[in-house]
């Protein structure tokens, strides 16, 4: 699991072909950041984790969305689909206008009792009306508790402005790695929503931040630790 260092910035490879790779070294941090996480989740069904990732490729493909290995600027929400509803990310690209968004979702076989990744493709323009209908946010907890965690955050302590610096394919590793490691389903105590919020402060650490209003220390958040942020600093590797 890994995304592209920071330090390439926005001058890194912007190219969206899917067969070029930016060329890093990887440097001793990205090495031990790389995800040690391998366990497997059981499908009668197939490979949903390979269903997963080949549905980014082939939106790639269509140029609907970056290429996978291209460096960028990403903007992340959360959709709470209504009031007691389904949460997911939402993915999209920063920099190009002309790309749609993405859902990264953990989603339930109740039959099995197992948890897999799915994902769907939205347009920018229904996208961007979702952004103005506050549909899509970036906020998790009401906005009273987020005031009282400014307060009390670490003064050298950045607020995250909900933006990773990667590739996509490394977002997408990403979320497969948690829901890998999910653990099992509970709609009270292990949801969707720990997905969301586990995703987002992953995403938040790696940008040396904190995510104003993400509960921390989840289940899965503890006990992977710094693995997973950290595999998201890794060299792109073909």
């Amino acid at each position: 699991l890994s995304l592209v260092s920071k330090n390439m910035g926005n001058g890194g490879s912007s190219d969206d072909n899917n067969n070029e790779t930016p060329e890093t070294k990887e440097s001793p941090q990205n090495s031990k950041l790389k995800s040690k996480a391998h366990s497997k989740v059981a499908s009668s069904f197939g490979d949903p984790f390979a269903d997963f990732e080949s549905k980014f490729q082939r939106w790639a493909n269509q140029d609907s969305i970056p290429g996978l290995d291209a460096h960028k600027t990403y903007q992340v929400y959360v959709w709470k689909n209504g009031i007691f509803g389904h949460y997911s990310i939402v993915i999209g690209c920063k920099s190009r206008a002309d790309v749609g968004f993405v859902t990264m979702e953990l989603k339930v076989n109740m039959e099995q009792q197992q948890v897999h990744p799915d994902s769907k493709f939205i347009t920018r323009e229904q996208g961007n009306t979702n952004i103005d209908e506050k549909k899509w946010t970036q906020y998790i907890r009401d906005r009273e508790t987020n005031v009282i965690e400014r307060i009390l955050r670490p003064a050298d302590q950045k607020e995250w402005n909900w933006e990773v610096e990667t590739t996509m394919r490394n977002l997408v590793k990403l979320a497969s790695e948690l829901i890998k490691n999910h653990g099992k389903y509970s709609a009270i105590a292990n949801s969707c929503h720990d997905f969301t919020n586990n995703f987002v402060q992953k995403c938040a650490e790696f940008q040396e931040c904190r995510c104003i209003g993400v509960v921390h220390g989840g289940a899965v958040a503890s006990t992977l630790g710094g693995s997973l942020t950290g595999a998201l600093g890794g060299a792109v590797a073909g």
